[in-house]
């Protein structure tokens, strides 16, 4: 018997130890996904890293015994602790509380050691040191700017500052450092005038080569130099004629409508097709050969855009999404965020929320290649006179040209090319001294591809000496002709600053002694004394002498210059202001994360992120940001650290009023808004349940006991909530006005905790009759939001005349699409279908109405009544 009972214990000794046996599977090293194209160990020297542990099984993780060691070059660079859990885990994260812990993920070699729970693993396993190279990722520069842009008459500026911290979600999908993308903010552009009008296509056209025209002539031939952008961003407001997402005629730049839901994945998207990368959406522009497409999806071909193509190399689409799918299987992370991601979509398909778009291996693998750095030979290179070029080119053969700037340069750049278009320059006898290949694509990347004609080219070429003229070729037949003048324009400044504080009129005069025309451009350097100075375009394409700047909108300078450009059309003259002094700027600050009114619990990991862009800095450094908070942490004190993202678990429990104060190199702070959020001392959240009839809208909520309540609330989707204090009630009703959005949360509170946020409700009170703003001439219609039981919808309408009738417009069955909570007011729409709108056309606006099924056998079909049509 004594036997027996020894060996059941033996038995029992050994099936609790196999129970136990811990074993870590793999370690991982991560910055978006944990399983690469190809196998490929690619990492980006100063990217957001995280090191993650898999088990064997799930464990509750004892912090005391576990952590991870992170060694660079063969030195212990940082001992990281597990990320905090709740219960058992399979998958233990290790992340970096700042950038500068662990060294900001500086180039080099690195190895790791997890231990978990006392259980040990290396990685590389086999010792090896070359395995995983942090390597170094070259700058990606992009120029943003709100833009005040023309709707068929309507003029409409951005409504928020979300645009100015787009940027990071492409931190976070790009293969670069955190510090390698530099986003330069510039001040609103005007694009109120007719001429701008993007919801016509020459509107387009005019609009993107006026922002265009912003980036300086040297960029063309050499885009790496100080001042130059791979791609310059103008946000607008809506949707032109209520469905474009955005829209490029090519490089440099590109219109993004600010207040889409998904703007932050529209910023990498139209970025990465500057860099080859093709649309993975139905009916998008797609490179099979780069990144596919799901399978059984057409669209245009990348290098054939009038070609359709499908590609067919396994991919499968998003549920829902028109987009490439991101199998949970490849491991997404999202660092300083959501952590471990589930299947994801493809930002560079379309029809989906932000929170569901990542990047693909595909897209993450060739950016990779792409954006390593260029080793540069311009020391050997001497300097050459150039010209930068651009025009538009038509089908057939009609060709108008942008006022050209000479300039030179040490950079290098294409003289002796050819194609189906070509730039040649021609000398007296006719030989020609020079040629370039011109990119003439007659298709704009929108979402979806459009065919334009006429189309752009750009560019810089060499302009030789004893050039006379320069042709615009097609085969050999030549288009245009441009004389070289023989003489260069003279001008001269008669009004520059000293020391501007506001808007300031520069002004000057220019002569030609060949009676050319002449066009200006002004541009502002912020310190000349300093190399690596830059010239910033503050207005191009002038055809008067003078301009006025706001100066409080520029970076401050005890240095700062103005340089006017005066073009004949090849030929330039230059004048210079003296050096004056510019006053210098506080930074802006934006705390991102949390969101105002978070609950945590006591000790919990809280992310914290802010950013703060200071005019004469830009983007600053994690050692700028200093967060303080009134209650302080366990540790003392009330500051609580530095960076733009920083992981604190030590908060005391109670409400807390966080703000960042940022700090620029001339010394100047500036304090943020303050957030606040609640630690400890937990209560529930409120349930909000929203209804509206006619124009009531009547809020309730479930009773949380011994507390009392604020409603939020803020009517456009992107910009913070305001608070208001409803001590007591669980109920509100009233009637609003026509037109009103509104997005509404509930907060329970007490003395000591704050709830979480409610769900989010949202109250849109339809119109009567909706302006549609300014007919075109081709007199289509756009209805953003039409609510109909209920329902919102969005549709486009088509002037459709016949012989017999000229009133009737008829619905792009392909456009029209069921919609969730509009961001713009609905036009309420009865069973009768009857649509009331007013127009503006020829200046004059009208009021009219168009019924619904004058063709009963095409369900598409409105009529206009002609006895509703009347002047407003």
């Amino acid at each position: 018997m004594k036997r027996i009972s020894c060996m059941m214990l033996v038995l029992l000794c050994v099936s609790v130890s196999s129970a136990y046996a811990l074993d870590i599977s793999r370690i991982e090293i991560n910055q978006a996904l944990g399983v690469q194209k190809d196998n490929h160990l690619y990492f980006v020297a100063g990217k957001d890293t995280v090191v993650r542990a898999f088990l064997s099984e799930s464990v509750v993780v004892n912090p005391a015994q576990t952590w991870a060691k992170v060694n660079k070059d063969g030195a212990l660079l940082v001992q990281l602790e597990p990320k905090s859990s709740d219960g058992a885990v399979n998958v233990v994260d290790f992340l970096c509380p700042t950038r500068d812990v662990c060294g900001n993920w500086a180039a080099g070699t690195y190895t790791f050691e997890v231990i978990v729970n006392n259980v040990v693993k290396k990685e590389p396993a086999d010792g090896s040191a070359n395995t995983y190279v942090f390597k170094e990722r070259r700058e990606v520069r992009v120029m943003v700017m709100p833009v005040k842009a023309n709707y068929s008459g309507t003029v409409k500026q951005v409504p928020n500052d979300k645009w100015k911290t787009m940027w990071e979600f492409m931190s976070k999908v790009y293969p670069v450092g955190y510090d390698k993308i530099k986003w330069t903010i510039r001040e609103e552009f005007d694009a109120s005038a007719d001429k701008f009008n993007v919801e016509t296509s020459d509107g387009r056209f005019e609009f993107w080569n006026a922002l265009t025209n912003l980036m300086p002539s040297h960029c063309s031939a050499n885009p790496s130099a100080e001042g130059c952008y791979d791609l310059i961003i103008g946000f607008i407001s809506d949707r032109p004629n209520g469905t474009l997402q955005g829209y490029t005629y090519g490089k440099p730049t590109n219109i993004v409508v600010a207040t889409d839901e998904d703007a932050p994945a529209t910023v990498p998207h139209e970025i990465a097709h500057t860099y080859g990368i093709g649309d993975t959406y139905e009916g998008g522009s797609l490179r099979c050969s780069v990144n596919p497409s799901p399978d059984g999806m057409s669209g245009k071909d990348w290098d054939n855009r009038d070609k359709t193509v499908t590609c067919t190399a396994g991919r499968v689409q998003y549920p829902g999404v028109s987009a490439t799918m991101i199998p949970a299987t490849q491991n997404p992370y999202e660092i300083g965020g959501r952590g471990a991601l589930t299947d994801m979509a493809d930002y560079m398909g379309a029809g989906g929320l932000q929170n569901q778009f990542w990047t693909t291996q595909d897209t993450y693998d060739w950016l990779f290649n792409q954006l390593a750095p260029v080793t540069s030979s311009r020391a050997l290179r001497s300097t050459q006179r150039m010209i930068d070029f651009s025009g538009t080119i038509s089908s057939g053969g009609t060709v108008q040209l942008n006022p050209w700037i000479s300039f030179t340069d040490t950079a290098e750049v294409a003289c002796n090319t050819s194609g189906d278009y070509t730039l040649a320059a021609v000398d007296q006898s006719g030989q020609v001294l020079a040629s370039q290949a011109l990119n003439v694509q007659f298709w704009a990347m929108s979402n979806p591809p459009e065919k334009i004609d006429p189309a752009p080219f750009n560019g810089a070429m060499c302009f030789p000496t004893g050039t006379v003229k320069f042709q615009i070729r097609k085969g050999s037949a030549v288009l245009k002709e441009v004389a070289v003048s023989k003489n260069a324009p003279v001008i001269t400044l008669t009004d520059a600053p000293t020391n501007p504080q506001g808007k300031y009129t520069i002004k000057w005069t220019a002569s030609d002694a060949d009676g050319d025309k002449l066009t200006y451009t002004v541009e502002y350097n912020d310190d000349v004394t300093s190399s690596d100075s830059q010239w910033m375009v503050l207005a191009a394409d002038l055809d008067k002498t003078q301009w006025e700047e706001d100066f409080s909108l520029l970076p401050g300078s005890s240095h700062a210059q103005i340089q006017v450009t005066a073009s004949d059309g090849i030929l330039t003259g230059v004048a210079e202001s003296a050096e004056f002094i510019v006053s210098a700027k506080g930074p802006e600050v934006f705390i991102e994360t949390p969101e105002w009114g978070v609950s945590y619990k006591e000790d919990e990991d809280i992310l914290l992120e802010a950013q703060a862009y200071d005019l004469q800095d830009e983007w600053l450094a994690d050692d700028e940001l200093e967060w303080s908070s009134n209650i302080g942490s366990k540790s003392g004190g009330t500051i609580i650290g530095k960076g733009t993202e920083l992981i604190v678990d030590d908060l005391k429990p109670g409400i807390h009023t966080i703000t960042v104060k940022a700090t620029n190199s001339k010394g100047i702070s500036t304090i943020s808004n303050a957030i606040t959020l609640s630690v400890g001392n937990e209560i529930q959240t409120p349930v909000l349940n929203v209804s509206v009839s006619g124009t009531t809208a009547t809020l309730s909520w479930t009773a949380i006991p011994n507390a009392k309540y604020k409603l939020l609330y803020k009517s456009d989707l992107n910009a913070d909530y305001t608070s208001l204090d409803v001590g007591n009630l669980t109920s509100l009703s009233g009637a609003l006005p026509e037109g009103t959005i509104i997005y509404i949360a509930v907060q329970a509170y007490t003395d000591t905790a704050l709830s979480n946020l409610s769900n989010t409700g949202y109250i849109s009170i339809p119109v009567t009759y909706l302006n549609i703003g300014r007919l075109n001439s081709d007199f289509r219609i756009s209805i953003p939001c039409a609510q109909f039981q209920g329902k919102q919808y969005q549709l486009i309408l088509n002037y459709y005349p016949s012989s017999a009738d000229q009133t009737i417009w008829r619905a792009d069955s392909t456009l029209f699409k069921q919609i969730q909570n509009s961001p713009t007011a609905c036009l309420a729409i009865g069973n009768d279908l009857r649509l009331n709108l007013n127009a503006e056309y020829g200046g004059v606006v009208y009021v009219f109405t168009l019924n619904y099924g004058a063709n009963p056998a095409d369900p598409f079909v409105w009529k206009m009544d002609l006895s509703t049509l009347k002047q407003k």
